[in-house]
Formats: C-alpha cells, structure tokens, sequence
C-alpha cells in the first residue's frame, strides 16, 4: 500500500481539506523534484584465500535516504544473515551509498543466477542488475 492510495481511501477523507491537499502537493513535488536516483552495481571479487568469490550489490549518489536494497539468487532474497553490510552511508555531496555482500563459493557462483534489486522513490520501477552464471564482468547502470 502506498502512501497515496492510503490518502485516497476512505478513512482519510474526513482529514481532506483543499488547503491540506495543495500542501500536501506542494511537498510531493519539492520531494519528487529534488530526488535523485541511485546509481547500481552488481561486483564479482574473487577471495583469494577461500577461492571462493564476494558478490556485492552497490547503491550509490542517491536522494532521499530511503532504499529498498535487496540481493537475490535464483530471484529469492539472500537471507539476512548471510549478507554483511546493508548500512546507510552518507556522501560527502548529500547523497547516500548502501552496500550488501553475500560470500559464495565458485562452484554456488557458476550454478546460481544473482541479482541486484533496488526501489527508491527517484526510480518509476524497481532496478533490476543481474551477474549472470555466464557473464561473470562487472555490470553497471546508471
């Protein structure tokens, strides 16, 4: 449920008034217009001492703090407490980063199809970024 669509239902209508709703329209606007949208990456490293490899899903340069930041594998949320970091970082330009990390083994890397999922208020969609069991590069959306 949205915000929105709670603002439309029916136990809000009795708090709507023309002066509230041009308000509350003046702030969606300033916060819609002054949002900025993350710029994702989905890292492969290879861990030198396990053999193994850390996948991480990178969120940076955005605004406002909120971010839905999610690992998957196969399209199944990584569990949390397999991931290591997920705390909001601020940047020196106002914008925000989150990182979240999942160590895997080779063998889990080549059977398995990971994917970089963000939603935010800048983007009119989720973002998607998968590593693909075939394509092992780094990919990059901005």
């Amino acid at each position: 449920t949205t915000p929105n669509q709670l603002w439309g239902g029916p136990a809000c209508k009795s708090l709507r008034t023309p002066a509230l709703e041009s308000r509350i329209t003046c702030i969606n606007n300033y916060v819609s217009s002054s949002a900025v949208k993350p710029r994702v990456r989905l890292l492969q490293k290879t861990l030198p001492d396990s053999g193994g490899a850390k996948v991480t899903c990178l969120a940076t340069g955005f605004y406002p703090r909120h971010i839905n930041l999610t690992l998957l594998r196969d399209g199944q949320p990584v569990s949390d407490h397999q991931i290591t970091g997920g705390e909001l970082l601020p940047n020196l330009d106002g914008t925000y980063q989150m990182r979240k990390s999942l160590e895997v083994s080779t063998e889990e890397l080549q059977k398995h199809l990971f994917t970089c999922t963000a939603e935010h208020l800048s983007l009119d969609n989720k973002l998607d970024i998968s590593l693909g069991i075939i394509d092992s590069q780094i990919l990059n959306v901005d």
